[in-house]
């Protein structure tokens, strides 16, 4: 296994304790590692698109606690859709709503989701380099601003 990929086994066992932090990586894990699309029921459908299962078991260990949600998956589907009505699911090319990451604990929950989600980084005895592969501008510029806001 790769260190990332040892850093990432360690970072899924992580779940936080208040709901506003559970909230903000959940919503790095949506807007990050999921995409929306429409299935053959003409339902929007969630894909978790991710090489690290521990992305999928992560979003939704996340989605059951911070919605309370026992293994019942109409009420699983309910928490998505009130998700999708708070607007985290549309437009997930554009940058996580702000108020979700305005707490430094909540920075450093969407950080670790986005870190999940898409990114790496190498073994620190062989050199320094962390890495975010972002497929929006939005995206991008928006870790680099967490980062920067966590004296970073």
């Amino acid at each position: 296994m790769s260190f990332s990929s040892d850093v990432k086994e360690e970072l899924e066992k992580v779940l936080p304790n208040s709901r506003h932090c559970q909230l903000a990586e959940l919503a790095a894990i949506i807007h990050l590692g999921c995409r929306v699309s429409i299935g053959e029921s003409r339902q929007e459908e969630i894909t978790i698109i991710s090489e690290n299962p521990l992305v999928s078991r992560k979003y939704f260990t996340l989605l059951r606690k911070t919605f309370i949600i026992n293994v019942n998956v109409e009420k699983l589907l309910q928490a998505v859709k009130v998700l999708d009505e708070g607007g985290c699911l549309h437009q997930l090319s554009e940058a996580v709503n702000a108020l979700l990451i305005k707490n430094s604990c909540c920075k450093r929950a969407f950080l670790r989701g986005a870190f999940l989600c898409i990114g790496s980084m190498s073994d620190p005895h062989k050199g320094y380099h962390l890495e975010f592969v972002c497929e929006y501008e939005a995206h991008a510029l928006q870790i680099q601003q967490v980062i920067s806001s966590l004296g970073i």
